[in-house]
């Protein structure tokens, strides 16, 4: 027969497990640094929140107490806060051993309410390099060509924006002008070093935006043109025929202005 202090130890325990079966609330959002399982955390101390959310329909359910438990991979302990008597629920900092790198931690959140019930839940994390300035590369190798062989093909090229003014009298004859650029291409002036095989020697490569005034008159067909040259880039390219060639309306350019 159990003594009256046995029987006392016996209740609370009873109590403890009913609290904790019959408790009004659920924990949910359970987060590390803001983020739901996060992966390739860097941080040496992240940052653990979450939320109490009601399964009834009572009020004023309020946290009095937390408890976080985090385990490595190999189930082992590296951080128990012990329970803490506080309201707070975000912003709680890691204080546990140093985290490794390339790790799933697991940690597991006790919350007390302020009608003594407990609930539980669980979520994990992932450590990246744990390396900001990325030293752990050291040491690795570049797979690929370096600048000396990088292949040339210029549908693959990005697209650029240039921006410029140019100014032209007929009366001083000036009827020409051009936008040089991309002149003097290391990749066009070796053919193993680009797909077309061409082989250019110094200033025989380039684009040119040329705008052409000279045919400008005061008949329908005297519009400005505006010329695209491309030389150098294939062995059919020629500096003398444009590559693309596109009229100017007379209402931009024509014989007034």
């Amino acid at each position: 027969m159990l003594n009256r202090k046995a029987k006392w130890i016996t209740v609370l325990f009873l109590l403890s497990i009913v609290s904790q079966v019959f408790a009004g609330f659920t924990l949910d959002n359970l987060k590390v640094d803001y983020e739901t399982t996060p992966l390739g955390i860097d941080k040496t101390n992240p940052h653990f929140s979450w939320q109490m959310k009601a399964t009834d329909k009572k009020r004023g359910y309020a946290q009095t107490a937390y408890q976080i438990i985090v385990t490595d991979a190999n189930n082992q302990v590296v951080w128990d806060t012990q329970k803490v008597n506080s309201d707070l629920s975000h912003g709680i900092e890691y204080k546990g051993q140093a985290l490794k790198a390339t790790i799933r931690y697991t940690w597991k959140l006790n919350v007390w309410d302020n009608t003594k019930a407990m609930t539980t839940k669980s979520s994990w994390f992932e450590t990246g390099l744990m390396n900001p300035d990325i030293s752990a590369w050291s040491g690795a190798k570049w797979i690929g060509g370096g600048d000396e062989d990088l292949v040339f093909y210029s549908h693959y090229l990005s697209v650029y924006k240039f921006q410029y003014a140019i100014q032209l009298d007929k009366a001083s004859n000036s009827t020409k002008a051009a936008f040089v650029f991309g002149g003097n291409d290391a990749r066009l002036m070796h053919k193993d070093l680009n797909m077309q095989g061409v082989k250019n020697k110094k200033d025989e490569s380039y684009i040119a935006l040329e705008l052409d005034i000279s045919g400008v008159s005061e008949a329908a067909e005297g519009l400005a043109k505006f010329n695209i040259y491309r030389v150098g880039y294939t062995k059919t390219d020629s500096k003398e025929r444009p590559f693309k060639s596109l009229s100017i309306p007379k209402n931009l350019i024509n014989e007034v202005n």
